[in-house]
């Protein structure tokens, strides 16, 4: 068992109450994710006369509404295979620096899965004012952004947020806007993202130049800087609650580190320094960025729940790879009434992952909640050989700035 500091218990531990403390949350998100499982198992036919039973209009009409939202056509279904196992096989500015673009070297791994088009929810007919990008970093943002902007960015404002800056958790804001936002929340294979974290940790400086093991088990947390030790003292001295100070990007003293600009400081290749706390208002940092990860997945899935939310598009990096984006650009037009003025990026058929140690395949394997990687389409991979990068083909990996 990998090895928490006396703030954060054992990923075991992790699990169990992290499943008690988000009981409520998560169950505002059981429908949608039966909606996601479902389709991967039983079709999207199923699926849509499953969910139609579920949420019926109170006036007992048939409008295609489902409670409240209306489904997208059966083409935008998830598309996997259920293997003899019993588990499901889909095979496989500085800011961000996503890598759409993939490591060409000896130590990626290639396949060819079956993707299909993520599940599309969207509310009744109405106008739409923005495109919203939300996702984690090394997720895919920027590619889909600029690709975004380049087909829509003459009719519609493309934004890199929703409520809070796209890599962060987003909050539900009942005066932020109109039902008019399209929001497109990006997702990467587990395995790729958090490699891809390690070798570039976008905000985390803490994290910086770490092997796997101890990046996977270090708390996602650093230390508070000058400013915010001030802040402290004087909410000591004043008696006034410093949960209450205002923080970075909309947060709560015990909801980020640091809590003041002036100790977010650069670090050039690595953005602006800042961990996001425990999602709970314990000011207790994540045992572990899977941990962060899990959270980070059932905040976004509840999305479509959000005041302003026209629409909402879940997405795989992998996916949009694989097909190409024709799909996602043409349910974009149907939602938003407009019309690509791009060409849509062909996809490359053919998935490619990371090459990684297969112990640390098995460290993921053992401590992700896969449960709730299914929710937006993700399994267990099997380790596979892999022969480790020379010193000077790590520093190469490092040092690229990719375009996802």
């Amino acid at each position: 068992m990998p090895s928490m500091n006396s703030t954060s218990l054992s990923p075991e531990r992790r699990c169990c109450d992290y499943k008690k403390l988000n009981l409520l949350a998560l169950g505002g998100t059981l429908v949608y994710a039966g909606y996601l499982l479902g389709s991967m198992e039983n079709g999207a036919e199923s699926v849509f006369a499953a969910v139609n039973s579920a949420f019926t209009n109170s006036d007992g009409s048939d409008d295609g509404t489902v409670g409240g939202l209306r489904a997208a056509s059966p083409s935008a279904s998830w598309d996997t295979r259920l293997t003899n196992s019993g588990s499901w096989d889909i095979g496989m500015g500085e800011e961000d620096e996503d890598d759409h673009l993939e490591l060409q070297s000896a130590h990626v791994e290639k396949s060819a899965p079956s993707y299909a088009n993520g599940p599309v929810i969207y509310k009744h007919d109405g106008p739409v004012s923005t495109i919203n990008l939300i996702g984690e970093r090394h997720s895919g943002t920027n590619w889909i952004t600029d690709h975004l902007v380049d087909c829509f960015g003459d009719q519609i404002q493309v934004q890199t947020n929703f409520t809070r800056f796209k890599h962060w958790f987003q909050i539900d804001d009942e005066y932020y806007r109109n039902e008019s936002a399209v929001v497109i929340a990006m997702f990467r294979d587990p395995y790729d993202w958090v490699e891809a974290m390690r070798e570039r940790p976008h905000h985390a400086h803490d994290h910086i130049g770490m092997e796997w093991k101890d990046f996977v088990t270090k708390p996602w947390v650093g230390p508070r800087g000058p400013a915010d030790k001030i802040k402290l003292q004087k909410s000591k001295e004043d008696g006034k609650p410093i949960e209450n100070a205002g923080c970075l990007a909309g947060y709560k003293f015990d909801e980020v580190v640091p809590c003041s600009l002036e100790d977010s400081v650069t670090n050039e290749g690595y953005s602006n320094y800042m961990y996001e706390l425990m999602h709970d208002g314990s000011h207790r940092a994540y045992g572990s960025i899977i941990d962060l990860r899990r959270e980070k997945i059932l905040n976004f899935l509840q999305i479509p729940k959000f005041h302003g939310v026209r629409a909402f598009f879940p997405e795989r990096y992998e996916a949009l790879n694989l097909r190409g984006t024709a799909g996602l650009l043409a349910q974009l037009e149907e939602v938003t009434g407009l019309k690509a003025k791009c060409e849509p990026f062909k996809g490359t058929g053919a998935v490619t992952h990371k090459g990684v140690d297969p112990e640390y395949t098995k460290w993921m394997n053992k401590f992700v909640d896969w449960d709730v990687e299914g929710m937006v389409g993700y399994v267990q991979r099997e380790p596979v050989p892999w022969t480790p990068p020379t010193p000077v083909e790590a520093a190469a990996e490092t040092s690229v700035s990719p375009a996802i």
